[in-house]
């Protein structure tokens, strides 16, 4: 298994989340049909969901966000470490080590 269990889940269903999530976002909405959750415990009190496609898209795949979150955070963090050893002394950003000084003034 990978270092990134969630998001390799994540790819993994992409092709299927993305269809029933357009089917969410706008097929349904522009046929007038809203998605309702009960309200309190009586079968006759219903309103519209306030979760997100995205959050019912995480559940319905068995995607935990927080890990998914956490996981973000941690490529994140590999990255800024990478660039930060691969920069390391480019101040500029041009690729040259801008740190050295010289110390000629030209003068032979």
């Amino acid at each position: 298994m990978s270092e990134y269990p969630e998001h390799e889940k994540l790819h993994a269903i992409k092709d299927k989340s993305q269809a029933i999530g357009e089917f969410l976002d706008f097929f349904l909405p522009s046929k007038g049909i809203v998605l309702m959750e009960r309200f309190r415990d009586r079968y006759e009190d219903y309103v519209p969901t306030r979760r997100s496609i995205y959050s019912l898209l995480a559940e319905f795949f068995n995607i935990d966000q927080d890990k998914l979150d956490a996981e973000k955070k941690a490529m994140l963090t590999v990255s800024r470490e990478a660039n930060d050893e691969h920069t390391k002394g480019d101040v500029d950003g041009s690729g040259q080590d801008r740190t050295r000084v010289s110390t000629s003034d030209g003068v032979g």
